[in-house]
């Protein structure tokens, strides 16, 4: 397996800043914010909701914009994963 120096090709990676990339679905917020999102949608709109639902085959991503045009998920309404959050503020 390559190592991350070697795959970066960098001898003193250590002095690099390297971000830190965090999965936010099933990692940090317990949800899938497509599914929340969703919910949140058909609750609110249910006309919008299969509106929006049946652009799904323009994919994923699409749908997922859609949603959150629709129906904004504010941060502080998300259950975050607590051992991720640690790690997170460890490693600043």
């Amino acid at each position: 397996m390559t190592s991350l120096r070697e795959a970066a090709g960098k001898a003193d990676l250590e002095d690099e800043e390297v971000p830190l990339v965090v999965d936010v679905d099933g990692t940090l917020v317990a949800a899938d914010l497509l599914v929340e999102g969703s919910l949140r949608l058909l609750a609110s709109s249910p006309r919008r909701f299969l509106r929006t639902a049946a652009k799904v085959f323009r994919g994923r991503a699409a749908l997922k914009r859609d949603i959150v045009k629709a129906v904004p998920l504010p941060p502080s309404s998300l259950v975050l994963n607590p051992a991720v959050v640690e790690e997170i503020e460890s490693t600043r």
